[in-house]
């Protein structure tokens, strides 16, 4: 069913498309997007395939070409969905305001430990924001979809660094 020859108008692709519709959203699903989610990236790869239908050569099966796709698809869902939980925990930081004791005592402390914060990369600032806020390393690791022994290492790096940025002493390299 999915294989069009060279020779064969490209208007069977689109005639075969829609028939592949519930198989990519149950791919999606079983990657672990959402049903809705699901639909709209499938949806999203059959534009996708209709926009390039060109491109295919009509060696293979065009199973294996939307297949191809929707990797794709679902790689960049993975990679925005990434940088938007970033961009959430960036906003977050930005947000905190001083209640009127910071802004008498301690000004200066404050704006040094929010500038280190600030200077850290953004997967440290992840993890120690987090930490701070009460989150073990094993939830903190489930929210940002890495090892928990990579949020072990982010939050020593980040208290390391930030002990040298607020306190103006050296990182010991220990």
């Amino acid at each position: 069913m999915g294989v069009f020859p060279k020779s064969r108008s490209f208007l069977c692709v689109d005639d075969a498309l829609p028939s592949h519709f519930q198989r990519l959203r149950a791919g999606f699903c079983a990657k672990g997007f959402s049903l809705a989610d699901a639909e709209d990236l499938a949806q999203g790869v059959l534009f996708k395939a209709c926009q390039v239908r060109d491109r295919h050569r009509g060696e293979g099966p065009l199973e294996a070409w939307l297949d191809a796709i929707a990797r794709n698809a679902a790689v960049d869902e993975w990679r925005r969905r990434r940088r938007a939980s970033f961009d959430e925990l960036d906003e977050a930081i930005a947000d905190h305001a001083p209640c009127p004791d910071r802004r008498v005592v301690g000004r200066d402390a404050y704006r040094r430990v929010a500038a280190a914060i600030d200077s850290l990369p953004a997967r440290m600032r992840a993890c120690i924001v987090l930490s701070a806020s009460g989150l073990p390393p094993r939830e903190i690791a489930g929210h940002l979809r890495i090892a928990v022994s990579t949020v072990k290492v982010q939050l020593w790096s980040a208290r390391r660094r930030l002990r040298a940025g607020v306190l103006n002493e050296p990182a010991r390299a220990s």
